[in-house]
């Protein structure tokens, strides 16, 4: 099973989920986005981890040279995106793609696919075993982690990392359950 831990914004989340094995950490690479991490304090957490590829996540992206600026600075494993920003990219790097449409067939036409994020819901119109590209799927809590991870064609779930109340004081009750869970299985 696939683990990735979006939005993350700050050393704390980003070492415990690298501890418990995490295998995509996801940084928002788009200046004036929720949960943006400029480059200098990316560099600084990226400085101490180990383990965990790294996803730029550029939703709300506006141009091709705005992205080879992402690129160069955070040097990315993955790129995250919505269909909206697919136009932008060069195909340069593996791609997760955030799929709103229900068509399926129509995502393994683009270029450099790894796996497409879907939504919990959108796995009622499909039929498991006609799937061939990786589906993971965004969850909230341990409930709906084990409600999609039964299914034959989810390969991973999502989560997403949260603030910090202050440097070094975290929180992890949010992850800490599925992330324990997961572990275990």
């Amino acid at each position: 099973m696939i683990v990735k831990v979006g939005k993350v914004t700050n050393l704390s989340d980003a070492r415990y989920c690298a501890g418990m094995n995490v295998d995509l950490l996801g940084f928002v690479t788009v200046e004036n986005q929720e949960s943006y991490l400029p480059p200098k304090e990316f560099q600084d957490i990226r400085g101490w981890l180990s383990g965990p590829q790294i996803v730029a996540e550029i939703y709300g992206l506006s141009s091709a040279s705005e992205l080879a600026d992402i690129i160069d600075n955070y040097k990315p494993d993955y790129l995250e995106l919505s269909e909206k920003e697919l136009p932008l990219v060069d195909g340069s790097l593996p791609l997760i793609v955030r799929w709103s449409k229900g068509e399926f067939d129509k995502a393994m036409d683009i270029p450099n696919l790894y796996a497409l994020i879907v939504d919990k819901t959108q796995l009622d119109n499909i039929g498991d075993t006609k799937i061939k590209i990786k589906l993971l799927v965004e969850a909230e809590n341990l409930n709906e982690v084990e409600a999609v991870t039964n299914r034959p064609a989810v390969k991973g779930i999502v989560l997403n990392g949260t603030q910090e109340e202050s440097p070094g004081l975290k929180d992890y009750d949010h992850l800490s359950e599925i992330l324990e869970r997961l572990e275990v299985e």
